[in-house]
């Protein structure tokens, strides 16, 4: 009797906790869906960064009006347009080779992978910018509806 109830503790506890790991499989689980709508609105190709607000993942540029501040969208992406400035053990830039490069560029993307923290003011970028669907909506003063999707760094004034 008492191997019968052993293997009905064990089969009774693997039915149990299964489904625990299977809901931790990051293949099935779904991104949650995006508060913000966007349509698409401009590609702003040379623009150089006058300021950069990490806490509010803004970026500020010129305008013929003044500073704008441009919020980054939920999922901004940012990338370097070549490799991300690396140095050797003697501190000489670094040349990647092919093998490297292809290491570096992890999705189809343009450029290489970067992070919003790598934007400094002073950087000349590529930003893709898009407006708010509001429906109706009134914007939070301040706020003007637009937010950047993606940024590519285009040339950076310490690394030229």
């Amino acid at each position: 009797m008492f191997p019968g109830v052993r293997w009905l503790g064990l089969i009774l506890g693997v039915v149990l906790v299964w489904p625990v790991f299977a809901a931790d499989d990051p293949k099935t689980d779904k991104k949650p869906p995006s508060k913000e709508r966007l349509v698409t609105f401009k590609t702003l190709d040379k623009v150089v960064l006058k300021g950069v607000n990490a806490e509010r993942k803004s970026v500020s540029v010129a305008d013929a009006k003044g500073n704008v501040e441009l919020l980054g969208s939920e999922d901004v992406k940012v990338r370097w347009l070549s490799p991300p400035p690396g140095f050797d053990e003697k501190g000489n830039i670094k040349k990647y080779t092919a093998k490297e490069l292809a290491a570096l560029k992890t999705d189809k993307l343009e450029g290489y992978p970067a992070d919003f923290s790598n934007l400094k003011a002073g950087q000349v970028t590529k930003l893709v910018v898009k407006k708010l669907a509001t429906a109706g909506k009134k914007l939070d003063k301040g706020d003007n509806g637009l937010r950047v999707t993606f940024i590519v760094i285009l040339s950076d004034p310490d690394n030229k």
